[in-house]
């Protein structure tokens, strides 16, 4: 019998930043790769059918080396490249994995990547900065009880507000982002622009970078000989964003003992929800738990809401079932409906609405008056608030976001009836309520009062993939941004123990 001939060795991999990538396990190189892109509905692996459906938003322009799932169980070094430029390197390790020795070099980020396998993997991305046509070496795995590493490459990122790219912040950079709000130049690197990382370069961005001047109280290496140009003036109704952390008050919401587990558990509609890819990006529409992970370091957001439910109508889905089976001691279960519980006719919209403000002691067992009228609260108490109670988690309601009007202001005042139920109902069940239906609304006026009906466009996705019609509901990825962050921020300033994990 003829002996076998040992596997030949595959010829490197090259990509426009990650370049010679040898594989040393021959025996699986076939299933690697590189490609352009990290997205939600991308393959995890070449030998594996599950996807991503969480992915940070700045690692979605990425390149991507794609691994093979069984170099997992490889038992030496797994592969080597170079790079083209100096890059970030990130790498997606599986939380039930120990971190490898050979780790010790990177660092470990607040960002994390989530799957739909079976279980579903969640991946703690860990970082290192690399110089140009310095060798990477990803080390072993050797467990077969986790799954294998991905691997994603960035350019190295500019310092925030250095927008004419020369290094450093100063003074030129006000200039220059001063004039580019003007609409008389532009900038040289408008992502060092995006100050308070909300995927929008706008007067918020250019007080920060004013702020951040000041503190670090330096002048520019040279007198700025550019010609004044009109100062782009900040309204005296529009608050500049605060760069310190709000003080974190006492709060009687968490039992007494409580410890955060990490995990929080998101219901709602079509505000909060998930899209797949070609969703998010044929019409940047984006749900704000898609970017709640991001606001915290060590938190795992599991996204369970649903576009169109209401807190009806979302108890007959399997996504409930989860929750009821998922749900432990010392997680956060947020809750955020309303859009959907407004849609009371019952032949138009069956098995949707629900009412607010009705009297508990003429309902049902099932929170239904003699009129057949469903109760919002009685709902939001018996199958969310006890429910998180009973499992030892911490509720917290979050009134609806406001939709926007056809001439760009602020379209709420549907939601003030839920808006009011659900902040009397926190009183009454000692739940603590964000009131995103007034943030919301002050959001929009200032930012209307700021820059018209375009600036609070920039929160909002588009109806058609041509980009001509404005959903003026649904959220774009700068809209979903920056309602998560203003969430996050809620959580500090109302004392959870979550926000002391905000960024």
């Amino acid at each position: 019998e003829a002996p076998t001939e040992p596997p030949t060795e595959p010829e490197p991999l090259h990509g426009r930043l990650i370049r010679e990538v040898q594989i040393f396990d021959t025996a699986n190189a076939a299933a690697w790769s590189i490609r352009e892109g990290l997205h939600v509905g991308d393959e995890v692996f070449g030998d594996r059918s599950f996807q991503f459906t969480a992915v940070p938003d700045h690692l979605t322009d990425a390149e991507v080396l794609s691994t093979a799932c069984n170099s997992k169980k490889f038992s030496t070094d797994q592969a080597k490249f170079t790079v083209a430029e100096d890059v970030t390197v990130y790498l997606g390790v599986d939380t039930r994995l120990n971190p490898p020795e050979w780790l010790s070099a990177w660092t470990k980020t607040a960002d994390t990547l989530i799957d739909n396998g079976n279980p579903v993997v969640t991946y703690q991305v860990w970082k290192r900065d690399v110089k140009a046509d310095e060798a990477v070496t990803i080390g072993i795995n050797a467990n077969s009880g986790t799954v294998n590493y991905v691997i994603a490459v960035k350019p190295f990122a500019a310092a925030p507000g250095d927008v004419d790219a020369d290094g450093q912040r100063s003074v030129l950079d006000v200039v220059m982002l001063q004039k580019w709000l003007l609409a008389v130049r532009n900038m040289t690197d408008p992502d060092a622009a995006d100050m308070n990382g909300d995927s929008v370069v706008d007067v918020f961005d250019l007080a920060l970078l004013k702020r951040a001047l000041l503190q670090q109280q330096t002048q520019p290496a040279e007198p700025v000989t550019e010609p004044a140009t009109e100062p782009v003036t900040v309204p005296e109704t529009q608050p500049e964003p605060a760069t310190e952390a709000p003080t974190i008050v006492k709060n009687a919401y968490e039992p007494d003992g409580f410890s955060f587990s990490g995990n929080v558990y998101l219901v709602g509609d079509s505000t909060v929800c998930n899209y797949d890819a070609k969703t998010s990006q044929s019409l940047d529409r984006y749900g704000w738990g898609m970017k709640f992970a991001e606001q915290f370091n060590g938190v795992t957001v599991n996204n369970l809401a649903l576009s169109g439910r209401s807190s009806r109508s979302f108890l007959t889905e399997q996504n409930y079932q989860t929750l009821k089976n998922s749900l432990s001691k010392g997680d956060y279960l947020f809750i955020q409906f309303g859009h959907n519980d407004e849609k009371t006719d019952e032949s138009a919209n069956p098995g949707v609405g629900s009412y607010p403000g009705l009297d508990w002691d003429t309902l049902d067992a099932n929170g239904k008056d003699a009129q057949g009228r469903y109760s919002f609260e009685y709902l939001l108490t018996a199958y969310y608030i006890d429910l998180a109670k009973n499992k030892g988690a911490v509720p917290v309601l979050i009134t609806p976001v406001t939709r926007r009007a056809s001439d760009g202001q602020a379209n709420f005042k549907q939601h003030t009836a839920y808006q009011n139920a659900m902040i009397a109902l926190g009183k009454q069940q000692n739940v603590a309520v964000i009131d995103m239906t007034a943030l919301t609304t002050q959001l929009y006026t200032d930012l209307y009062n700021a820059g018209g009906q375009n600036e609070t466009q920039k929160l909002h996705c588009y109806k058609d993939e041509a980009h001509t019609t404005i959903d003026n509901t649904h959220l774009s990825g700068a809209g979903a941004s920056k309602l998560a962050q203003m969430i996050a921020r809620q959580t500090k300033e109302t004392g959870l123990t979550i926000g002391e994990r905000m960024k």
